[in-house]
This record gives C-alpha cells, sequence and structure tokens, in this order.
C-alpha cells in the first residue's frame, strides 16, 4: 500500500527513500548554477524545499532552514553572499528568498550567542555585518527588527571603541551615520563632564 507522501508527491518520496536532507542538498550542486535566480527558481530547489518540509515534519531534531543548510554546506561568507545578491533580484519571490535567509543566518549566529565584532569575522567584514543588520531591521517580524537594532547598536559601539570616523562608517552603511552621530555626541558629552581638555582633543582629532 502507497503511502500518503507516495500518493500526494512520488517524486518526492522516492528522493526521501534515497537521499537523507544533506544527501539532497549535495545532489543540487548550487554553485554550479549560473546565478542565485537560476538556482532559487529552479525545479530542483523548489523540490529539495519540499524535502526539508517534509523532512522537519518527520523529525523530532531541531528543524532546519535553508540558512542553516547553506552555512552547514558552504559556510557563513559564501551563503550570505548568495543571499544578498538573491535580496537584490528583479524577480520579487527570489528577492524576499534573499531577505528572509539573511534573517535565518542572523538568527543562528543569535542563538550561538555570537557578538557583532564575531559575525562580522564570519562574514568577512563589517561591511557585510552592516547589510546583515539593515535587513534584519527591515524585517516583518517585530521581535526580529528588535535583534536587528540590538546588534546594529553594538557595531556602532565597537566601531567608536575603535576610533572609526563617520567618514569610514558612510562607506559602507551610510544608514547608521545618523545613529552614529548620536553615540558619538553623548560619547562626548560624558567625557568632557569626566575630562573637558581630553575630549576636545579626542573631538577635534576626529575631525
Amino acid at each position: 500500500m502507497l503511502t500518503k507522501l507516495e500518493r500526494e508527491n512520488p517524486a518526492l518520496a522516492k528522493l526521501a527513500k534515497q537521499k537523507d536532507l544533506t544527501q539532497a542538498f549535495k545532489s543540487l550542486k548550487v554553485t554550479k548554477f549560473q546565478n542565485v535566480d537560476d538556482l532559487f527558481t529552479s525545479a530542483k530547489y523548489e523540490q529539495w524545499i519540499g524535502y526539508m518540509i517534509h523532512w522537519n515534519s518527520q523529525s523530532k531534531n531541531e528543524p532546519f532552514t535553508v540558512a542553516k543548510m547553506f552555512n552547514d554546506q558552504l559556510g557563513s561568507k559564501k551563503s550570505f553572499e548568495m543571499f544578498a545578491v538573491a535580496a537584490k533580484s528583479a524577480n520579487p519571490n527570489v528577492e524576499q528568498m534573499g531577505k528572509s535567509y539573511q534573517v535565518q543566518l542572523f538568527k543562528l549566529f543569535q542563538k550561538a550567542g555570537n557578538t557583532p565584532g564575531q559575525i562580522s569575522t564570519s562574514l568577512g567584514g563589517d561591511a557585510a555585518a552592516a547589510k546583515m543588520f539593515t535587513t534584519v531591521m527591515q524585517s516583518t517580524s517585530k521581535s526580529d527588527r528588535k535583534l536587528g537594532v540590538k546588534f546594529a547598536n553594538g557595531f556602532l559601539k565597537q566601531w567608536k571603541e575603535a576610533g572609526k570616523t563617520p567618514a569610514q562608517l558612510e562607506q559602507i552603511a551610510p544608514s547608521f551615520l545618523k545613529t552614529y552621530a548620536t553615540l558619538l555626541r553623548a560619547t562626548e558629552k560624558s567625557a568632557i563632564k569626566a575630562n573637558p581638555v581630553r575630549a576636545a582633543a579626542a573631538a577635534a582629532a576626529r575631525v
């Protein structure tokens, strides 16, 4: 007697018998696609997504996400680069995938207890981290947006502690400039109260 899956989706049932979720992902050969649009709109990818949903429904372990599988198999930097390109796609469905997968990847970092600095290292630099935090802050989820703001503020505090200037920030995350300027002013006010001469010299050095 056929199972429900075999009746409703014979191709997926066959795949599930032949490969586990990771093996099925590897068989996609994602890096062989010409671009992310071709990958994320392909029939094979759609089938793998269906398999992931089925796999999660049958497993008692923590559910897989697209970002988790990409991260496990391709690494954080490569995965983010692909998601970031997808987020700029002219195809609205692919664009949404790119944004959603970035949020998923961010949540992996957040759950692992990574700091903004550690995320920057994992993604290959501050520009990538700033881009990720910006995407998370634009999420449709209120809780995600709050997390994005929290990490963006932590990112800016680390920049301030490293003595980075607004001009340097503008090169990678111009949308953060207003917040950074407010942070610097607040820091200067506190410093002036503690040591007026030194604070004035530090402010002049940043000009």
